[in-house]
């Protein structure tokens, strides 16, 4: 619902400025049909559902607005002819806001829902979301960087929950 809203603010937009534009001088036909198609991909591209993965179609890369105002673009750099699944490893900061025209990416991508699913949860390890710990990931195997990471992931796939016997294999990161 809020994609279509956002899609129909956006032509929208397009057509106030065309409109504006043409009070002040009319643009040639090749100027109205660049806008309007670029007005059609920024709609599209906003209604469009957010990218989890650079195999889905028209996301081999998508954009990530920041709170700044800035945009992180994801995109997968290992090729077609690659044997690995493809993921988001490239992060490039555009230092811009995001092109209209970029898809975005989902919260919960392919990849983070995969690495919660496999989780497994060390033996005797109760996660406490009150209790910080300065660099939980120090030792890798330890129960506050297990809990460091499901609880990040679990905040961005909310429905991905862990049952607390899970025996499924260790995460990738």
């Amino acid at each position: 619902m809020l994609n279509r809203f956002f899609a129909i603010l956006t032509l929208s937009l397009a057509l106030l400025v065309a409109v504006g534009a043409s009070a002040q001088e009319a643009p040639s036909p090749a100027e109205a049909a660049a806008e309007a198609a670029a007005a059609e991909a920024a709609a599209e591209a906003s209604a469009a559902p957010g990218c989890t993965a650079p195999s889905a179609e028209g996301c081999a890369t998508c954009c990530r607005p920041l709170a700044n105002g800035m945009c992180t673009q994801l995109s997968w750099t290992g090729g077609a002819d690659s044997e690995a699944v493809p993921w988001y490893n490239a992060q490039k900061a555009l230092g811009k806001a995001c092109p209209p025209d970029c898809r975005k990416c989902a919260q919960c991508l392919e990849r983070d829902r995969d690495t919660l699913a496999k989780m497994k949860r060390p033996e005797g390890c109760a996660c406490d979301p009150h209790k910080k710990v300065v660099d939980p990931c120090h030792s890798p195997m330890s129960c506050a960087c297990f809990c460091s990471r499901y609880e990040r992931l679990a905040a961005k796939c909310v429905d991905g929950g862990m049952d607390d016997d899970d025996s499924s294999s260790e995460e990738e990161d």
